[in-house]
């Protein structure tokens, strides 16, 4: 499950970092619904593996706050206009 984990959470890392890139209402979900993904596959893990929590926080932490701030350059780049594709 831990592998399954991490591959989703690269996963959700590489489409918040395209749709920054190539920003777009559909990949924009797309990314939220792998973010969303991450989080319940990693609740899942830190409660079957005997992890210290303390690290798990830090690492979700780390990964919230580098998704969040590329979801929200996405957002504000949709906002804005530029660059606005509805594919």
């Amino acid at each position: 499950m831990l592998i399954f984990h991490v591959l989703i959470a690269i996963a959700s890392l590489v489409a918040s970092t395209y749709v920054v890139l190539r920003p777009s209402r559909a990949i924009l979900r797309g990314s939220l619904g792998l973010i969303a993904l991450t989080v319940a596959s990693g609740t899942d893990v830190a409660f079957t593996t005997h992890v210290s929590l303390l690290h798990l926080c830090l690492s979700g932490l780390t990964y919230s706050a580098l998704t969040l701030a590329l979801q929200f350059v996405a957002r504000r780049r949709l906002a804005s206009g530029s660059l606005l594709t509805s594919k």
